[in-house]
């Protein structure tokens, strides 16, 4: 699976891409939590939003080095 070798390896500490701004959006708050923790541990800043509107007002006003999101459903 593509996406578990990017989040270990490309994503990871040690490497050149540490120290993200990530931007996640999906309204499942255990979900929300584990990417929080997750990017945390990986040494990445997570930036964690529920609502789709309130993502897209984010990336209007805020910088971000990546944004992802399962599926904005507004």
């Amino acid at each position: 699976d593509w996406s578990s070798d990017v989040c270990s390896s490309d994503l990871g500490r040690g490497n050149e891409m540490s120290g993200l701004r990530v931007l996640f959006c999906d309204d499942e708050r255990a979900l929300q939590e584990i990417m929080r923790v997750e990017l945390t541990r990986l040494g990445h800043e997570a930036v964690v939003f529920g609502e789709g509107r309130l993502a897209l007002k984010a990336l209007e006003k805020d910088r971000f080095d990546a944004a992802i999101d399962k599926k904005l459903t507004e």
